[in-house]
Order: structure tokens, then C-alpha cells, then sequence
């Protein structure tokens, strides 16, 4: 990734250094001034559900946006299930419950999550 001197940042996700947030879990973040974009490559057979819970987490007062960049996995939101495939958006609004399902994507996933800057939330808020 670079940052250009006028605040412009130039990188490729598939070129960059991802951190393991837990088995199974990658990310790889880019903050800009009003937005932060969090890509994410989830491995079932190690995490299995994207949701601490049956119904999903939630964040208290951060919107977010999902693009579902690889793969194909089943959205929880609000208590309903959807199935997304790359090209899917979702959107899910300050105390919706949201997950993801992976059970049944062997192949895994890659997400590019959006959230505002420069308070996002961690992985996994309750």
C-alpha cells in the first residue's frame, strides 16, 4: 500500500500483509479520513460461524456496509437468513443483529466491510 503525500492511498488487497484475528480469520484494513474499508477472508473449518451467537452480534452505533467480494455463505440478519454470493451487498444498520454462516462454503470467503472513521467497531461487539 502506498499513501501518496496528498493523503491519496494506492494498494491492491491481494498484495497486502493480512493479521490473523483469530483460526480462520484474516483482515487487512485501509482508514481514510470519514471511512474505513476492512477486507476479511474467513475459512470455515476453522471458524464455522461468523456470529457469536444464533442470531448474530451487533454494533450499538456504527452502520455497516458488506460487499461479498469470493465465495458464496448465508447472511443472519435481524433474525432471517439470506443467501449471498460474490456480488452480494448488505447493509446492516446501528443495533441490527448480523452474522454470517459459513457451514456450507467450503471454499470459504472474502467481504470487504465499510464502516465510518475513525470509530469502527472491533470484530465482534455485542
Amino acid at each position: 500500500m502506498e499513501i501518496l503525500e496528498n493523503g491519496v492511498i494506492i494498494g491492491n488487497y491481494n498484495k497486502e500483509k493480512w493479521t490473523v484475528v483469530k483460526p480462520g480469520i484474516e483482515k487487512f484494513e485501509v482508514s481514510g479520513g470519514n471511512l474505513t474499508l476492512c477486507f476479511m477472508r474467513m475459512h470455515p473449518e476453522k471458524c464455522g460461524m461468523y456470529a457469536p451467537t444464533p442470531s448474530g452480534h451487533r454494533h450499538k452505533d456504527v452502520e455497516q456496509l458488506t460487499i461479498m467480494l469470493e465465495g458464496h455463505a448465508t447472511v443472519i440478519m435481524d433474525g432471517k437468513r439470506f443467501p449471498v454470493r460474490k456480488g452480494s451487498h448488505w447493509y446492516a444498520a446501528p443495533g441490527i443483529d448480523h452474522g454470517l454462516d459459513l457451514r456450507e462454503s467450503p471454499e470459504g470467503v472474502t467481504i470487504l466491510q465499510i464502516f465510518p472513521s475513525p470509530t469502527h467497531p472491533e470484530l465482534i461487539t455485542v
